[in-house]
């Protein structure tokens, strides 16, 4: 329902504000300055409070778990990575309402914040699958080959292929580095979701294994957002194009915070 709702305010904010979009997305003219900034403006306003919502429930899952533990470091390294993806939205928010531009060079304060993100929840994840150990079956083992194995052709054609291929033309490209940071984005995304999918499988059933499901769902939910950006912004340059798929991305906190929210209550239901 959360999820529903986000997408219907979303949708009624951007008929609200700006109507035709439709028309907009699919016409090769970006809109009117006027315009353009009202769409900013609503999102750059709204964007970290989604970023929030998923870092609230992180920090409360940290409180259940003794930092000497390997559950504990687990779960401080995915709050981190919470964080500074929080603090990445929070910057370009920040940059747009102070100095209203959107111009940034290749490395800032936001891109670093996502990669070292990326990075706390690889360890993060990795350290939860240590802690006790797994045993997949073969359906299994099948089935995260399946997943990731179609996630990646999608990506790699889709994206990946055409991304080196494009020329620097300082417009949607500025420098070469600009390439490679979205392609980092999309081989992270990519092990983030067979992380996720392997800590479904060692919780089988129960809470453990709910809180895992939505959380894998939100890696992908972010593996699909990514690919979406950059296929139709980078790659058919339509500039009014994240208007439209803006949601996914709120979606991809929504469900990190619910699944945090599931392995939170079965955390405290098997220490109570």
């Amino acid at each position: 329902m959360i999820i529903i709702g986000s997408v219907l305010l979303w949708s009624y904010l951007v008929w609200l504000l700006a109507d035709d979009y439709y028309a907009a997305f699919i016409s090769e003219d970006p809109y009117t300055e006027e315009r353009y900034n009202i769409f900013s403006n609503l999102y750059y306003g709204i964007s970290p409070l989604w970023g929030l919502l998923a870092v609230v429930p992180f920090l409360l899952c940290i409180k259940l778990f003794s930092f000497r533990t390997t559950a504990g470091k687990a779960w401080l390294l995915l709050t981190v990575s919470m964080v500074l993806w929080f603090l990445g939205d929070f910057f370009y928010s920040f940059v747009w309402f102070v100095f209203h531009t959107e111009d940034l060079p290749s490395i800032h304060f936001g891109r670093v914040c996502y990669i070292i993100g990326y990075f706390a929840i690889l360890l993060g994840m990795a350290l939860q699958l240590k802690a006790g150990g797994m045993k997949l079956e073969k359906r299994e083992v099948e089935a995260i080959a399946i997943t990731e194995g179609a996630f990646l052709a999608v990506s790699l054609f889709l994206c990946v292929i055409p991304l080196i291929a494009l020329p620097v033309d300082g417009v949607y490209i500025v420098e070469e580095l600009d390439k490679w940071i979205l392609i980092f984005y999309l081989i992270f995304d990519e092990v983030n979701v067979v992380l996720a999918i392997l800590l479904i499988f060692k919780y089988r059933g129960g809470q453990f294994s709910k809180g895992w499901l939505v959380i894998a769902a939100g890696f992908m939910a972010e593996a699909a957002y990514d690919m979406i950006y950059s296929y139709m912004y980078y790659i058919l340059q339509l500039d009014n194009s994240w208007y439209v798929f803006e949601p996914i991305y709120y979606i991809v906190y929504v469900l990190l915070a619910v699944g945090a929210v599931y392995l939170f209550i079965a955390t405290r239901s098997a220490h109570a």
